[in-house]
């Protein structure tokens, strides 16, 4: 796990996913303040898990009032996988190729098979029966019986977040047995079937699904059709059909943008066929939620990371308070200058000292900790996030202004030099000289400090800029290891500048005071001091998004509320799960996501509204979490005062559907 302070690259891997479509709730008329974090335990053999409380963190906190249409329409999906930071296609592609040898064998791979629904029932049943026991299936039975869809959509939510894929898959055939004309759930089992390494057993059960005659419905706005087809897909891929796969995947991506495990397949069905360029195009576009497109959206930062303001709300950044800069008002008071330059750079060196004594334990205490990978990677995120502030294009174009304005000004000392050589070598001596020198000295001050005024403005508004934007991202961080850590690092920053000011004109005052005392001009004045270069530290949570609280309870599963700052999701080990503990599944890299919404409107408590469109996804492996990600109105906002906020979410109202996933890295 990388927990130090480097950029952080995710390696080459592939969710081919079959979708498991279960929606938390949201709220329309709230636009809630999301950052990110996850803590899904897996359960250990033979433990009953207890009511285990997850803290999800996006990586977006909403501005109050936020207005305008997405790209998407109306609502805007944030999703914790939008602020990874990724290497350039030209640098994945090499990557991607070596994996091929592995990933593109069919060795192994079942043979293509066609299945009537029946034989692929029984085949599912067999498969299931090596994993659970029959006591235990029938015990799964009696608990669902009475449950609706949506209280079942739950369940399955539940047992996938925390590791129990043989018990939603249980869940999922049951689900099947109960309701044989509904489509969602064979599209639902189908996606655990080719995840589990039953790809003719899923194609199927989505041939199954296809002859209902019924509407697959939209879990969190999402084409439920185009999610049967990503499942279909994946089933050919499985089965190592390439081509099949790009084809239906082709139009799966123009059709359902919001589908990044349909993009993440299809660079996995492109690579095998041999087009490494697409493949790592396609790699690239499908390992974030947010379909950018870096010809129409702009260009990428960097190559890697999406530019910040469509990841995090910078605005909680603070203003810094550049410190005075004492300059004498004309030559001759370049000698009385020289000590308070000297004890400025005394106070500079103590500053160094003082922070670099701190820095070891600041790295320690953050690299030392243990967190669970989501939490890590968030971190990881946020701090390649605040590295990345200074490519931010309006930050490089104030560089170039001051790199720009720094030549100019160094050709100006330059022509000074020369002008003085002229002058002792034009055969003057005594007073003559003295007056011409002290007079072209002056001539040279004046220009030398108007140009130095106009480097001192261009860099003070740079200073500002970048401590807003470097507290504006920390804002997200919501840990106070890393934000003591990084504002230690910012601090070292300021005084960079601060400093590099301070010493430019440090040495062109001393400069100046050796050739006024040689022009017989030196003139005492009383002493100045300098001002005492204080950093307030950011705030770890903007003010506008405190004290916010709404909160959903999903059926005896799942409960979630969201606050200003996180997503708590509690998952109840009793009533189905814990006797799967002992069964669980090695998913065998394979990876499952699970989205889950309503049908339609319904009241969450008395003020707050959750609609169709709108709700919450999870994205899980048999090492936990990977992914998170929640679909909110873009429009409203939530402000301190609406607290308590809460109501009851389950029953007919729910709507689900199911995918699963294969991952790979490049170093499995």
């Amino acid at each position: 796990m990388m927990k130090n302070l480097t950029f952080l690259f995710r390696q080459p891997r592939w969710p081919f996913f079959m979708l498991l479509m279960l929606l938390l709730a949201s709220s329309s008329a709230a636009t809630p303040v999301l950052a990110r974090q996850s803590k899904w335990p897996s359960s250990a053999a033979g433990q009953s898990p207890q009511a285990q409380e997850t803290k999800v963190y996006l990586p977006i906190i909403l501005r109050p009032e936020e207005s305008g249409e997405p790209p998407l329409g109306e609502y805007q999906l944030l999703a914790f996988s939008d602020a990874l930071l990724l290497p350039p296609a030209a640098e994945l592609e090499p990557d991607l190729v070596a994996m091929k040898v592995v990933y593109c064998s069919t060795v192994g791979l079942p043979s293509p098979t066609s299945l009537t629904f029946a034989q692929a029932r029984q085949n599912a049943q067999t498969y299931l029966e090596q994993l659970v026991s029959a006591s235990t299936f029938a015990h799964l039975q009696t608990r669902l019986a009475n449950l609706s869809l949506g209280e079942i959509a739950t369940f399955v939510t539940a047992a996938v977040a925390a590791g129990e894929t043989d018990a939603a898959l249980a869940a999922l055939l049951i689900t099947v047995d109960r309701f044989p004309t509904e489509p969602l759930p064979l599209v639902n089992a189908a996606g655990l079937l080719s995840s589990s390494g039953l790809p003719n057993e899923a194609l199927a059960f989505l041939n199954a699904a296809a002859t209902t005659g019924r509407p697959y419905g939209s879990p969190l706005g999402i084409d439920g059709e185009q999610l049967a087809l990503n499942n279909r897909a994946h089933a050919h891929l499985m089965l190592g059909q390439w081509a099949q796969a790009e084809a239906i995947l082709l139009g799966v991506v123009a059709a359902e943008p919001q589908l990044a495990e349909a993009r993440t397949n299809l660079s996995r069905a492109l690579l095998c066929q041999s087009k490494h360029a697409q493949a790592a195009l396609w790699y690239r576009l499908g390992e974030r939620r947010m379909l950018w497109d870096v010809v129409e959206d702009g260009p990428e930062i960097q190559d890697q990371m999406i530019p910040i303001e469509h990841l995090y709300d910078t605005s909680a950044g603070k203003i810094y308070q550049v410190p005075n800069i004492p300059e004498p008002d004309k030559p001759e008071q370049a000698g009385t200058f020289r000590p308070i330059y000297e004890q400025m750079h005394n106070e500079q060196h103590a500053r160094i000292m003082a922070r670099n004594a701190v820095y070891p334990d600041l790295v320690q205490a953050y690299n030392n900790r243990e967190l669970p990978f989501l939490e890590q990677t968030r971190l990881d995120s946020i701090h390649n996030a605040w590295a990345f502030v200074i490519y931010q294009p309006d930050m490089m174009a104030m560089r170039q202004e001051i790199s720009d304005l720094d030549y100019e000004l160094f050709l100006i000392e330059d022509t000074h030099t020369q002008e003085l050589i002229a002058l002792y070598g034009s055969g003057m001596v005594g007073e003559p000289l003295y007056q011409a020198c002290r007079s072209l000295l002056t001539t040279q001050f004046a220009q030398r400090m108007t140009k130095y005024y106009e480097l001192k403005s261009a860099t003070m508004d740079y200073m500002v800029a970048l401590y807003a934007g470097y507290t504006g991202v920390m804002a997200n961080a919501h840990d106070p290891l890393l934000h003591d850590l990084l504002m230690n690092v910012t601090e070292g920053a300021m005084d960079s500048w601060y400093y590099g000011l301070v010493y430019q004109m440090s040495g062109w005052n001393t400069l100046m005071d050796i050739n006024w005392s040689a022009c017989m001009g030196a003139e005492e004045i009383s002493n100045e001091t300098g001002d005492t270069l204080e950093l307030p530290a950011a705030e770890q949570c903007p003010d506008f998004v405190k004290g916010v609280k709404v909160g959903a309870s999903l059926s005896d599963f799942v409960t979630v509320s969201i606050t200003c700052e996180i997503i708590d999701v509690e998952i109840s080990g009793t009533n189905g799960i814990s006797p799967f503990v002992q069964y669980t599944h090695d998913l065998r890299k394979n990876e499952v996501t699970a989205f889950f919404g309503a049908k339609g409107k319904v009241g969450i408590g008395p003020l707050l509204e959750l609609n169709a469109k709108e709700g919450f996804y999870v994205r899980a492996n048999q090492t936990g979490l990977t992914d998170v990600g929640m679909k909110v109105a873009t429009g409203g906002a939530i402000y301190a005062g609406n607290t308590g906020i809460s109501g009851q979410i389950d029953g007919p109202e729910m709507e689900a559907g199911v995918a699963a996933a294969v991952e790979y890295w490049l170093n499995p």
